[in-house]
């Protein structure tokens, strides 16, 4: 049996503070609710790995802090990122307000193939957001949005599963239309090499 490869895949975690995101990645990665968390600090991470098809994907999961102050530290770490998970809090409309401002900072500081998933977080709340709200968001945005709780685990395990498929994906089309580039190159250079051939043949 072969055995299956294994990448790793740089993930972000962003949006305001107090949205839940170390809650969120604490329950994702540890299965534990913490009942209490410090403020993030610059920037955390964890690991987790997702057994997909014939791949294993490790999951790179950043925690960014979400304060204003750490903002020219965190936008560094959006190099290199092959997925973001954007956070609002269902119970704060502000933090939903403040999305546009989040997703034109990951078009200035990310790459354009990056993949991207909005999580409403804190379903367990009254909501101060509707589904209209956020359905308009969806189509507005090409983005796919969960609805998801730290506190009851809702929503995320399925959130992180499909942003790994949404990776493995991207990696397959780029692969695939990188094989396609190279088969065209060599097909050019093949046809350009009997030119040459034809050219420099002499007639006795």
């Amino acid at each position: 049996m072969s055995q299956k490869k294994e990448y790793v895949a740089k993930v972000l975690i962003i949006g305001e503070a107090k949205v839940g995101k170390t809650s969120i990645l604490t329950t994702y990665t540890e299965g534990v609710f913490p009942e209490s968390t410090m403020p993030t600090l610059g920037i955390d991470y964890r690991i987790k790995r997702l057994d997909i098809g014939d791949q294993i994907i490790k999951l790179q999961i950043w925690d960014t802090a979400g304060q204003e102050r750490f903002r020219s530290i965190t936008q560094n770490f959006y190099k290199g990122a092959m997925g973001i998970i954007l956070t609002f809090d269902l119970n704060d409309k502000s933090t939903f307000d403040n999305l546009q401002n989040w997703l034109q900072r990951i078009k200035e500081y990310s790459g354009e193939s990056v993949c991207i998933i909005i999580l409403a977080n804190k379903c367990e709340l009254e909501p101060q957001v509707s589904d209209e709200q956020i359905k308009d968001l969806e189509q507005k945005q090409s983005v796919k949005c969960f609805k998801t709780s730290a506190k009851e685990n809702i929503g995320i395990t399925q959130a992180f599963s499909k942003m790994a498929h949404m990776i493995q994906e991207r990696n397959f089309s780029q692969q695939q239309n990188s094989e396609n580039n190279l088969t065209g190159t060599n097909k050019l250079q093949a046809n350009g090499q009997n030119i040459n051939n034809r050219k420099s043949g002499c007639r006795c």
